[in-house]
């Protein structure tokens, strides 16, 4: 073991170490944990809280998770002595390319619009990890986050303060072209122009709809024609940012099992740079492990 006093830390932080004996959740907010503790102390899996934590937190922090987002997970399985991997993340749109980019008259991907916006792969991430390491079904992970989507939460403080910065981004976004951007607007900002601020209620029954749509299919909903009719909607009212995601590119697996990079004192060190690239790698794969970046 590594020399470690939890007493000093080598950044500013207002978090201390936490010990526990028999589990451990982490999200960026406290409701996010809480849902993987009560998952685990329910009998559920280290995998079964991750994905139920993943599931809530494109509400519970939606200025940095959303389902139309990425998956990434590194699970250890005991029993097995073995290390999985799994790598969900979204795609590029088939009917985009850098040559159509740059004919609209772009230099580099915008960071706003129909355009840098990729195919999901998280929900299917969640399908796959239930699948194959899950002991509970996806209606009862979803529930949690369900139940705070319909009755509501106190929005906390650090995400109050990110989803006023993002209030402004994208107020400015939408400037430029509003289509893109009035689903989020209409569903994260209140009535009167202003985002949410910390302890205020917030409610989410579409994303609650949109859970029990994925839980009762196994998060293939996605692949409804109702999509297609959307992006088909949207492309014909856009000109310089169209839609370009298609109906059968839903259809393709977006699930990829990988094979981890590890190593162990043992083995011989050929290169330690080589050494250092795959234990950062490992930590940036673990770390996505229950969460999923982006807005959706």
């Amino acid at each position: 073991m590594p020399a470690f006093d939890p007493l000093t830390y080598r950044y500013a932080s207002r978090r201390n170490v936490v010990y526990a004996q028999n589990a451990v959740a982490c999200t960026s907010v406290p409701l996010g944990a809480q849902i993987g503790l009560d998952v685990m102390k329910s009998g559920g899996s280290a995998v079964d809280a991750a994905v139920a934590m993943a599931a809530a937190m494109p509400l519970l922090e939606p200025t940095g998770n959303g389902l139309g987002s990425n998956c990434f997970a590194l699970v250890w399985i005991e029993r097995d002595k073995r290390l999985y991997g799994l790598n969900a993340s979204g795609v590029a749109p088939m009917a985009l390319s850098a040559e159509k980019v740059r004919a609209m008259g772009y230099t580099e991907m915008p960071k706003a619009g129909w355009l840098p916006t990729m195919v999901p792969g998280a929900p299917a991430g969640w399908a796959e990890l239930n699948r194959r390491f899950g002991t509970k079904s996806l209606a009862e992970l979803f529930a949690p986050a369900i139940s705070y989507a319909e009755e509501g939460y106190p929005v906390p403080v650090n995400v109050a303060r990110q989803w006023e910065r993002d209030s402004r981004r994208i107020a400015k976004a939408m400037a430029e072209n509003a289509v893109p951007h009035e689903y989020w607007w209409k569903s994260f900002i209140k009535p009167d122009g202003t985002p949410y601020r910390a302890g205020e209620l917030f409610r989410f029954p579409d994303y609650a709809a949109t859970l029990r749509s994925l839980a009762a299919t196994d998060c293939e909903s996605l692949e409804d024609t109702s999509l297609t009719v959307t992006c088909s909607s949207i492309s014909c009212r856009e000109s310089r940012s169209p839609v370009t995601i298609t109906q059968s590119q839903f259809a393709l697996p977006h699930c990829l099992p990988i094979v981890p990079i590890t190593s162990s004192a043992s083995q011989p060190s050929h290169s330690k740079m080589g050494m250092r690239m795959a234990r950062r790698i490992s930590f940036i794969i673990g770390s996505c492990m229950a969460s999923s970046s982006g807005i959706g």
